[in-house]
């Protein structure tokens, strides 16, 4: 079954590629918040450290809402994936119970 003109395989392809993005963001926030947690302490004054330690709090802060919500879309387009498999298998099934497996089943034959 396509949906959107999307198939089961297509899904579950953006599904990985959103991981991806997901897990490239987390990376990006781990290595933002130990990166600049040393460079804070480089800076003279106490002001500018502490500017410096509230933009890096809001940068990590903003990555991690940005990981969580692509790690949601994730999750839906599995959810989606799932869903689009289970009608298309339900659909398969009773067109199994309607149609017969060979001509003779019509007229009752062998």
């Amino acid at each position: 079954m396509t949906g959107f003109f999307t198939s089961n395989d297509d899904l579950g392809d953006i599904a990985s590629s959103v991981d991806d993005i997901e897990s490239d963001v987390r990376s990006v926030r781990e290595t933002w918040n130990s990166g600049t947690g040393d460079g804070a302490a480089a800076f003279a004054t106490v002001e500018c450290g502490a500017a410096f330690s509230d933009v890096r709090s809001g940068v990590a802060a903003l990555l991690h809402d940005r990981a969580v919500k692509y790690a949601g879309v994730a999750e839906s387009i599995r959810e989606g994936r799932s869903a689009y498999e289970r009608v298309e298998d339900a659909v398969s099934e009773a067109i199994d119970r309607v149609v017969p497996d060979q001509i003779t089943d019509l007229f009752g034959g062998n």
